[in-house]
């Protein structure tokens, strides 16, 4: 009888042994999941940010080409008004 009992209780140690070891590998994975999961978070986070930044510089060059296709537009309406003025200076001269 004492040595069942001896036994029963070596094999309960062993168990509680193994369930402490067991509950230490899961607060570790836990740690690496939760930082795991942080790290995407900053990822996604950086992302953000870039995605905002390049849609800055984006609107910045929209704008750049409409001002240059004003400007164009302008300098040939004024090139077409020298060359009429230049044509009305040789035809009534």
């Amino acid at each position: 009888m004492f040595e069942r009992w001896a036994h029963v209780q070596k094999k309960n140690e062993e168990l509680q042994s193994r369930i402490a070891h067991l509950e230490a590998s899961n607060k570790s994975y836990q740690g690496k999941a939760r930082q795991t999961k942080e790290m995407a978070q900053a990822e996604k986070e950086e992302a953000h940010r870039l995605k905002d930044r390049a849609e800055g510089y984006l609107s910045a060059i929209r704008q750049k080409d409409a001002e240059v296709l004003r400007l164009k537009d302008a300098l040939a309406a004024k090139d077409k008004q020298a060359s009429f003025s230049t044509f009305l200076m040789v035809y009534h001269a």
